[in-house]
């Protein structure tokens, strides 16, 4: 994405391989740290997980909606999050789903309203069931999402 991001750094925990990306919301409410959280399912499979993270105890809290008026850079260094974390895992596959309808509808949005650019990359689909997806579709509504790598692009990495 061509919009400006937030600095990031990486963390694996070595007791559960979860890849952890940290960067800080500076906006309208201060300082919040952000935490981008990969949950390995199994040896292929991921889950992505989106949350503020609490300054003293390091605990992430996907609950909260900090509203820090800088939406469209954190959506930036998600995304740029998300390349990096491909460019070291290109067989990877992700899933991502909010905790509540209205976080995964917010995905829904982000995703259709950058779908061009994302499809440069990534194959995205929509998640209808626990056993059945299809090629993301603005116009359909989705339980979730996954992505992988598109096959051209892992070549040039």
């Amino acid at each position: 994405m061509n919009l400006e991001k937030y600095e990031f750094s990486e963390n694996q925990t070595s007791n559960t391989n979860q890849i952890i990306y940290y960067f800080e919301s500076v906006g309208t409410k201060g300082t919040i740290k952000k935490g981008v959280y990969f949950q390995p399912k199994n040896h292929f499979e991921y889950n992505l997980a989106l949350g503020d993270v609490d300054m003293k105890t390091e605990a992430p809290n996907f609950e909260t909606y900090s509203n820090n008026g800088d939406l469209k850079k954190v959506i930036a260094t998600v995304f740029g999050i998300i390349m990096d974390f491909f460019k070291n895992n290109p067989q990877k596959v992700l899933h991502f789903a909010g905790n509540e309808a209205r976080k995964t509808k917010f995905y829904h949005w982000v995703i259709a309203k950058h779908l061009e650019e994302i499809l440069q990359y990534f194959e995205i689909f929509g998640v209808i069931s626990k056993t059945e997806m299809e090629e993301f579709k603005p116009e359909n509504e989705y339980q979730g999402f996954s992505g992988i790598l598109k096959r051209d692009f892992k070549n040039k990495n």
